[in-house]
């Protein structure tokens, strides 16, 4: 049963809840207590910035494809 309420916390903290809600989800009073037994789970900050400037960067890089096609589209017709 320990397992499976690790492997829990496991898939909901690599899916982005927070360490206050998990604790709320496994009946913990205090989320430093959570925090302390599940951090290692976490992703450092460099990841978290990473990804965020890499998930940015990505729609920018759909919206100036959208457009340079909507131009292409207007010069054709």
């Amino acid at each position: 049963m320990h397992a499976l309420r690790h492997h829990y916390a496991s898939v909901t903290l690599q899916d982005g809840v927070n360490i206050k809600e998990l604790a709320e989800y496994l009946g913990h009073h205090d989320p430093s207590f959570t925090l302390r037994l599940y951090t290692h789970l976490l992703p450092s900050s460099h990841d978290r910035a990473r990804q965020a400037v890499d998930r940015r960067l990505a729609r920018l890089r759909l919206r100036l494809t959208e457009q340079s096609r909507s131009r292409d589209d207007s010069a054709a017709a």
